[in-house]
């Protein structure tokens, strides 16, 4: 029960404290404030004047996450970047961010910004975590997994799951914290074949750097030569 209880406040801490950094950081207005009320507005720099009667941390708090819940709520407009969560684990349907057409140095060059995941990690995290789920139905094995691997599956369902309940659309940058969980316990499986198995992990790390190398002049919006560009934008669309 303790422990339960330290995770939730640590976990709540860790929600909470980033809002009170914003707050203290960005104090100026800007175009998304009319979506706040207008106590919330007055105290901004450069927005409304006549400040009638300041807003707690808790108030402004509370305001913006009501904000934040009732504008996600009513997307229904669908995108042709959009996807669903079940599709996130493959790293399906990459978003494009950003496109550079015209570079002065270099006239027939062109750079692009898509978010993709490394495709060899991702792929690799999810035969890790079946092998791990897998393993925890059978008694014997279960006994000899480390509480660690329980954690982390805990950890991936409980922020994966829930997107079954979105209906609003949704992007590929939304399992980034998933993904997290899943690397981390794909890490303490290769951590298990180092001792005996070197080679094979060895090269598992050389594929997982080769695959970053490959979708890294799309990460970073690297210019590209025209073949290169049709060659990567290709691999996106794959």
């Amino acid at each position: 029960m303790i422990g339960f209880l330290v995770i939730f406040l640590v976990g709540l801490a860790v929600y909470i404290i980033p809002f009170y950094i914003h707050f203290k950081l960005l104090p100026n207005s800007g175009p998304g404030d009319a979506f706040m009320s207008r106590d919330f507005q007055t105290e901004l720099k450069y927005g409304r004047e006549n400040v009638d009667r300041p807003l707690s941390f808790g108030e402004k708090f509370i305001e913006i996450n009501k904000t934040m819940l009732t504008a996600n709520a009513s997307i229904t407009s669908e995108h042709p970047f959009g996807s669903r969560w079940y599709s996130w684990p493959t790293g399906y349907k990459p978003v494009y961010y950003w496109n550079q057409d015209q570079i002065d140095s270099l006239p027939t060059w062109k750079s692009k910004i898509y978010f993709s995941g490394n495709i060899f990690l991702w792929w690799l995290t999810i035969f890790c975590f079946i092998i791990v789920v897998l393993t925890t139905l059978f008694k014997k094995s279960r006994q000899q997994i480390s509480p660690i691997f329980f954690i982390l599956i805990l950890a991936y369902l409980a922020n994966l799951l829930p997107f079954i309940l979105v209906k609003r659309v949704a992007f590929l940058y939304h399992y980034l914290l998933p993904a997290v969980f899943t690397i981390l316990l794909t890490s303490f499986v290769l951590g298990y074949l180092l001792p005996k198995y070197k080679k094979t992990f060895i090269v598992i790390v050389l594929l997982i750097a080769f695959s970053f190398l490959i979708i890294a002049p799309l990460s970073y919006g690297w210019p590209m030569p025209p073949k290169l560009n049709a060659l990567e934008s290709r691999l996106m669309l794959f």
